[in-house]
Formats: structure tokens, sequence, C-alpha cells
């Protein structure tokens, strides 16, 4: 994982300079400029390239393969036709490698880049060979050329964000993986030229690039807790979507996103305000243009052929043939070779241990790993968080699988103290550019301050709860479905009786009710009513603030697959990965999650939803899961890596503001609602009521940004 930046402006050359030190906490490793002189790029053989107007490449290491000189970027092909700056890793480079080698051997153009000896080189190299090749074989139509480069990311697993400069063409790639696991943000200024960069906050200070505050940022940032990709907080500021791939040529940018990362909209238009070709960019080359028909034709062509040089095995295309049984087996090696994939690399390896089984079977993967590849001594470190609040601590049950599996645990101290959380929020906000109010970053960037003074990569149980249905509102969702079969009258009569009765109960009693008055609510009107209900997580939405901004779903057959995909497509890439992102690279540390590979995705995306959701939820995973643990650790309810939000509230206001009355008063001050409710939500989020915590914390964070 690294740091990246460039423009296709040449005279933006100070910028780009300047924007590599600002990126040094990406890669400590390294750095690198492209071209290596202010007045042209020179090629392998040392004569000058013809083009005078070349773009600027810059690039911060974080070195993790072959960590030698000769693997730093950018990374120009031996032919120096094309230049390379790119962020993650390639899973299973050295198998892609060795095909390389041979489809080589046989005639197949590489640019040259296995011209020398090759048993060192790094995956790096691997995603050049395999871009060049691709687009070579597309030949010059552009249609054929993004057909080819979706096929291809689609298939290589790990995680990537890259930008590739064609000197024959002068051409921009841009390119992010299918979940979105590395960011890549960019501007188009008004004269044509791109700017980009792994963090948006660099691109304000792009010469002549306007710095203005998107009208719609705070009321998406209440819904989601982030402003979903393409947008940012920013006006001109955007952001690759999760699969999608951009490209630059005389001044035009198009972005392509392909279908399977699309979400079609609401039936009743309620997201669909928002909808992507709206936003203020580059054109995008959507389905229903009139290219579709000629890229699916050529997709298929191209997909064996381009397939086979980035797919690691074959995958059958769906779990509908196999019994239960085998399904389990074919996931459990699916995912020892994603564990094995990203346990490849140069540098030790640790993984992230909790309480729940996503990072409990990764674990057990790992040091099976481990112990068949280099002797039980160099086993990865586990490494968990603890808190002092009984509650939310999960060390006791990470040091029971720790010992299960011979794995050394380390026990990181959440933080408490107040003005360790601000200073920490704060940071945290530096580094995403913007307010973002998951509190759990605060978390993350403590504990990847200690991940890095261990190892620089560490493996994570990301994505397991959205493609293996491990949350409860998935459950929720199936009673919910059998309850709008009810009819509406009835529903709406009963929602409505619930609210009148809930003055006459305590506070703490209305607490322990508040998920009954939600769901009675939510699904007193249609499926689309309870998706933006149990997706929104603010409380104010009722005022009329923090409405969901993402299109979801058309006509709902099935509200928990619903959820699922909306989680994957949006809350999964906007939310925990760009935690895990920003805050891992705010310390040099990359995030491995192996249950994102393409492969795994796919086979757990045919395996039926209920099936997934029997028993208490994630039951395929827990079968594959469960040879390898503790019987008794599958049984115990996961208490997830939330901190003590509302205790949080009051400790980091009273720091600010010094007292309730005042912190109200700025916290509100962006929302026009009564004093009595600001109160109520007040008192409700300092007693951790989720969706009021979450809320209040919202608030909390565009202020604390605001002050900064």
């Amino acid at each position: 994982m690294c740091g990246l930046a460039g423009t296709t402006d040449p005279a933006a050359r100070s910028w780009a300079m300047a924007t590599s030190d600002a990126l040094a906490h990406r890669g400590p490793d390294g750095a690198g400029i492209w071209p290596p002189h202010a007045n042209g790029a020179i090629t392998h053989d040392n004569t000058r390239l013809a083009h005078i107007n070349e773009p600027v490449f810059v690039h911060r290491r974080l070195a993790t393969t072959d960590l030698t000189p000769r693997a730093t970027q950018p990374m120009v092909s031996g032919d120096g036709r094309f230049v390379l700056v790119f962020n993650g890793y390639i899973g299973g480079y050295r198998q892609l490698l060795t095909r390389m080698v041979r489809d080589s051997t046989s005639g197949a153009n590489t640019g040259n880049i296995l011209a020398g000896p090759t048993q060192n080189l790094a995956d790096t190299d691997v995603l050049l060979g395999l871009l060049i090749t691709t687009l070579k074989t597309a030949g010059d139509d552009l249609t054929a050329q993004m057909a080819a480069l979706n096929v291809l990311l689609a298939n290589i697993a790990g995680a990537f964000a890259f930008a590739l400069w064609d000197c024959r063409d002068a051409t921009l790639w841009m390119a992010v993986d299918g979940m979105g696991q590395k960011p890549l943000f960019f501007t188009q200024r008004d004269d044509g030229h791109v700017f980009f960069a792994s963090e948006p906050a660099m691109l304000l200070a792009a010469p002549g690039v306007r710095a203005t505050i998107n009208d719609t940022a705070f009321d998406a940032a209440l819904a989601h807790l982030f402003v979903p990709a393409p947008k940012t907080v920013f006006d001109h500021v955007l952001h690759l979507q999760p699969g999608e791939i951009g490209r630059w040529q005389n001044g035009k940018l198009e972005c392509y996103l392909p279908q399977q990362h699309r979400l079609p909209p609401l039936v009743n238009g309620a997201a669909g305000q928002n909808r992507v070709k709206n936003v203020t960019g580059p054109a995008r080359i959507k389905p229903d243009d009139e290219n579709t028909d000629a890229l699916r034709v050529k997709q298929a062509n191209m997909r064996g052929d381009v397939a086979s040089m980035s797919s690691q095995s074959p995958v059958p295309a769906t779990a509908a043939a196999m019994t239960t049984g085998q399904v389990v087996a074919h996931l459990r090696r699916r995912v020892y070779r994603a564990v094995a994939d990203a346990m490849t690399c140069d540098r030790p390896v640790a993984c992230l241990l909790s309480g729940g089984v996503d990072s409990a079977g990764i674990a057990a993967m790992a040091s099976h790993m481990a112990r068949h590849r280099v002797g039980k001594t160099n086993r990865p470190t586990a490494i968990v968080m603890g808190f002092a609040d009984s509650r939310f601590d999960e060390t006791g049950r990470a040091q029971q699988l720790a010992d299960h599996l011979g794995l050394s645990l380390k026990i990181v101290a959440a933080p408490h103290q107040p003005d360790d959380i601000l200073q920490r929020l704060q940071a945290g906000l530096q580094a995403f550019g913007g307010p973002f109010a998951n509190p759990a970053m605060v978390l993350t960037h403590r504990l990847s301050q200690s991940v890095a003074s261990i190892v620089p990569v560490c493996l994570t149980g990301d994505g397991g709860d959205e493609i293996f249905g491990g949350y409860r509102r998935y459950r929720m969702a199936q009673l919910a479905q059998k309850w709008l079969a009810l009819p509406r009258l009835a529903r709406v009569s009963l929602a409505a009786s619930a609210m009148r009765a809930a003055p006459c109960f305590s506070p703490a009693l209305n607490r322990r009710f508040a998920p009954i008055y939600k769901f009675l609510q939510t699904t007193a009107g249609n499926g689309n009513d309870v998706l933006t209900g149990w997706n929104n997580r603010s409380v104010l939405a009722r005022y009329g603030y923090g409405r969901l901004q993402n299109d979801m779903t058309g006509p709902v057959d099935d509200i928990a697959t619903a959820l699922m995909q909306f989680d994957q497509s949006v809350t999964l890439p906007g939310n925990q990965l760009a935690i895990s992102d920003r805050m891992g690279m705010a310390f040099g540390v990359e995030y491995r999650p192996p249950l994102l590979d393409p492969a795994v995705r796919r086979l757990a995306g045919t395996i039926p939803v209920r099936e997934h959701l029997a028993g208490q939820g994630k039951a395929i995973w827990r079968a594959v899961v469960r040879p390898m643990v503790p019987v008794r650790y599958l049984n115990v309810t996961k208490a997830g890596f939330n901190p003590p939000v509302g205790q949080w509230i009051q400790d980091v206001s009273m720091l600010i503001w010094g007292d309730q009355s005042t912190a109200q008063k700025y916290l509100f001050s962006r929302v026009e609602i009564p004093r009595a409710d600001q109160r109520k939500i007040w008192r409700r989020a300092c007693a951790n009521d989720f969706d009021a915590a979450l809320t209040v914390w919202n608030l909390l964070v565009w202020q604390v940004w605001e002050m900064e």
C-alpha cells in the first residue's frame, strides 16, 4: 500500500512534489517522481520522449514486496510507452508472474516488462504487465478497451487504485478495485486538466482548483456517517466508485461504472434525485448508453482471454449445483487461498482478532499457513483492542482463541481520556480531508498506531458481515418481509398506537423499546420505506435532515438481499474500508481483508440469502470456521467494534464547551429543531441510544472539523 498523486498539467510539477511530501505517511519507505526531470521523460535507452505535454506522477512507497530500489514507482515499461503508479497489493502475484513469463515466451506482448530476470519482480510489475497486455490486446477501440479492463480488474485478487499513462496515445487511465478498498480522488479543472491523489485534501491545493463545500454533504453525512462516492464534501473533488474506470484524453474525462457495481433507483424516486449523472464532473459511460450492447459482446469475447491472465483458479459460477457440504468445502478452500495471497509479501504479517467469527476464521487460517510455511516461531501476531467497560471488551475471548491457535496476543488499550479522544478525532478528520462520523475511526487510529510498531501488514475480517449475512438487521428484514404481507391499515394503526403509548413509559423503558418502535414505523409503508429507514443513521430525518444520497434498489422482492446489496456497494466501501485505509495509512500500515477476494465474494453471492441467515446468521461461514475454533467460540454474541459513544459525547463536549447548555447550542446550530427536542436527543445520546448517539456524534464531528 502506498500513496500516489499526479496531474495531466506538466506545469503543476511543484504541486505534485508538495503533494508527495504531504503523502509521506502513506509510504515511509521511498519516494518517486515521473518524469524524473522537469524538462521531459527519458526512456530506458536514455532517449527523450517526443511528447512535451507529459503528466507528472508522484509516489510514496510502503515496501511489502521486492524491498529493493528496483521496485520503486512510478514504474515505466521497458519500451517506455506506459508509466504506472499503484496503491495496494495484488493477491497471488507470484502465480500470475509465472503465467506471464509462460505467456511472454509464447509471444504475448507485455511491453518488455519481463525482459530481465523475473525472480524478484514485485506485484507492481505484474499489474503493469497485465494492463499492458490487456490494452494492447483490445486495440484502439475505446469500448473494447473498457470491456477488457473491466474483465481484468474484476478478476484480480487483492486491493488497488492506480493511474496509468500511455505515452503513445497521451491517455490517462485510472481505476480502483471492485470493493473500493483503495481510494482515488480526482478533480478536473476548467481547462480540462485532471489532478488525482490518494487523499482529497491535497487536491484543494491544486493550482486553479476551486474549493467549495458541497451543499448536500451535511445531509449525506447525517444519513450515512460519510459522504458516499462519487461525491465528497467538496463540490469539485470526486471519488472513483468501487470498480470504476476513468479515461482522460485531450482534456476529456470519461468514467465507466460496470453494471455489477450499479444500484438501480428506488421506485419512488427518493434516492434517485441524486443520480450519478447529475454529479458535477466527468461524463460517465452508463449501462443504458448506446454502446452497452457492443460493450457486453466485447466483454464476453474477451472474458476467457483476459480473465485467464488474472484468475487464480476456476470458481463455479453458482453454488446451486452443489450440496451444502460441497459449498462449505469449496468456500473454505477459496478463503484459504485468499489468506495465502494476502500473506504473500516480504514483510512480517499480523492479524486483527476480536470476539467475532470473521477475524477468528482469518486468524485460524493465517496460523495454519504460517505453521506450514515458515515454522511456529514466525506465526502472525494477533492484535485486539481492549476496553475498560466490560460491555465492549472482548480481550478474554481473543486470548482464548489465540491460545487455541498458538498465537501471541497483543492487547491495545482503547482511548478513554477526553483529550486523547479529541486529538485522535482531529487527526482522523485531517486524514479523511473532511467530516467522517463513525466513532470507530478514533479506535482504529489508536489501533493502527500500535500495529505499526509491530508489522506493516495486517490481516482483517472486514466484509464478513456484509457478504455472509452477519448483521442482525438482515434477519430482522426477513421478519419485516412477512410483516409487510399484513394489511397496510393494520400496520399503520399498530405503529401509531405504539407511538401514542411511548410517552407513558419511562425513558429507560423507551430505550429498550426503541428497536420495536423503529420496526413498526418503517414497516408501516412498503419495502422501500424499510430500506431507507434501516439504512439511515440519523434521528433527525423526521425534521428533514439526513437523507440517503445513493440509489439503492428497484421493486423490493427481498428486503434482506437489498440491505446486503446496499451495504456491500455503499456502506462497506465508504465506511469500514475507508477507516482501514485512512487510519492504517496514517501510520504506514496496510490492512488486507481476505474475505473480499473476488472469488470468495462471487461464490458467497450465489448462495441463497436465506441460507446465509439461518440460525444466528452467517450459517455458511460458521460452518466454514467451525473445525478451526473452539465450539463455544461460535455460540457467543460478538460485542462489536464500538466505543461508549454516549460517554465520549459528554467528555469531548465538556472539554470543548465546558457545560451541556453551551454544547447543545453549538451541536444543534446546523439544524432547526425545537429546543425541547434537542434536549431529548441529547439525553438519548448520552444514554448510548445507538441512533441518537451516532447523530449527536455526527454533529460533534462537523463542529470539530469546522473549528479546524
